[in-house]
């Protein structure tokens, strides 16, 4: 007999209405937080108290760490960026030019900084 005929459909993979839900909590997630509300203090306040207190085994600092984590900072996002270079449309001559000129620009705003010449660029006595 074919192994499939003894497994229903459901058989592997991911079932509908399966598994932990999206916004469970853990058992000692709950638990940091039904204290810290019988304390009478912010569930935040009382998870950095546990991170901070030195007598508590270090497996539960770090779980509280973990979990304060997303509370102390801002997530980073993917960009995109997009570069539009028309680069490629100038001419050698073209591109010294442009370079020179940004050298000029970046030198009056910093002159204490010294440049490398620009391989092609016709350096004036004032540069």
């Amino acid at each position: 007999m074919p192994r499939q005929a003894h497994h229903s459909s459901n058989y592997g993979g991911a079932r509908p209405n399966s598994g932990r839900p999206l916004a469970a909590r853990s058992k000692l997630a709950q638990q940091l937080v039904e204290r810290a509300y019988e304390n009478g203090i912010h569930p935040f306040d009382y998870i950095l108290s546990i991170v901070r207190d030195e007598t508590v085994d270090q497996k539960t600092r770090l779980y509280a760490a973990h979990a304060a984590m997303p509370y102390c900072g801002a997530k980073l996002n993917t960009i995109e960026v997009n570069v539009n270079n028309d680069l490629d449309n100038l001419s050698t001559v073209e591109k010294i030019a442009l370079a020179s000129s940004l050298r000029t620009q970046i030198l009056e705003q910093r002159p204490d900084m010294t440049l490398p010449a620009i391989e092609g660029e016709v350096v004036n006595a004032t540069n």
